[in-house]
Order: structure tokens, then C-alpha cells, then sequence
């Protein structure tokens, strides 16, 4: 399911800077970028499952959104 949703133009480089800095260029950059209010609510929330851990010092945020056609990601 990830290898369909990576395409290049969903891959953001050389990102570096705050986390929260960094979120907002992510949101910008993705095709859901009118609903930015609403992901940083997502995250905010204090829902527990907010992010995902991949090894040492990496986290995957990611919420649920209603209404999507189709999941979506950004790298």
C-alpha cells in the first residue's frame, strides 16, 4: 500500500529545521493543503496515536481525515 501512494512530487528533500516548521512545509506541499487547519487540529488533539517509530529518532505523523477519496501520503 506505500509503494502505490509514494510519487515524486509527494517527496519533500533536504527539510531541516523544527519539527513544527517542518509540518507546515510537509501540509503545504500536499494535495490536502486546504484542509491544513484540520490536520494541525489532528495532531494536536492529544490523540494517542499520532505518530508512528521507525528505529532511533524517526516519527511518521499521520492523523485521520474524513472524507478522503483515497489515503495519502507525503515524505
Amino acid at each position: 500500500m506505500i509503494a502505490e501512494l509514494l510519487r515524486p512530487e509527494r517527496i519533500v528533500f533536504g527539510l531541516k529545521g523544527e519539527f513544527p516548521q517542518l509540518l507546515e512545509t510537509l501540509i503545504a506541499s500536499s494535495p490536502l493543503a486546504d484542509r491544513a487547519a484540520e490536520i494541525r487540529s489532528a495532531l494536536s488533539d492529544g490523540e494517542v496515536h499520532r505518530y508512528s517509530t521507525i528505529g532511533d529518532q524517526i516519527a511518521i505523523p499521520h492523523v485521520r481525515l474524513e472524507r478522503l477519496s483515497a489515503p495519502e501520503m507525503i515524505l
